[in-house]
């Protein structure tokens, strides 16, 4: 595979780039065909270590389904229905990454935009769409900090 300038890409960037696609292709459709929201599960992609190279399926990364979480007082639920795939993200993955120190396993950070699905938080309606950290995954529970509302109408 050539570059916009005539180089070959390195065989890295191909297995990389093969690999998302295989996550991506998987996340769409779990393997008996049905649609998270219906079986009412949030499936999330788990960060398990901090991957040596490019992430391995089952060691470095899951794919991991659990009951659809309940927000707590001063909570939200969001059903995220767009994610961002960045090159960022790979560096996330790092025990250390900008600056912080991770834990493991955490959900695969990335932001987002949802609905939100159920609310018990007085500013943030059920209805409403938002942006913010959601991470790899169908929900999400928030207390609203660095979330931001979208307008109801976008121009």
């Amino acid at each position: 595979e050539s570059t916009s300038e005539g180089r070959r890409a390195a065989p890295s960037a191909q297995v990389h780039s093969d690999y998302v696609a295989r996550s991506l292709r998987s996340w769409v459709v779990d393997p008996a065909g049905h649609a998270a929201m219906a079986q009412e599960i949030n499936r999330q992609w788990v960060v398990l270590q901090q991957p040596q190279g490019a992430p391995v399926l089952g060691k470095d990364i899951e794919l991991r389904r659990n009951p659809k979480p309940a927000p707590e007082d001063g909570e939200f639920l969001v059903r995220v229905t767009s994610m961002s795939l960045d090159p960022y993200i790979r560096g996330t993955m790092n025990r250390i990454a900008y600056g912080r120190t991770q834990t493991y396993p955490r959900v695969m950070t990335c932001g987002g935009v949802g609905q939100i699905v159920e609310s018990k938080h007085a500013d943030f309606p059920v209805g409403a769409m938002v942006q913010g950290q959601f991470g790899w995954q169908d929900f999400a529970v928030s207390k609203g900090a660095g979330i931001r509302l979208l307008p109801a109408k976008i121009p």
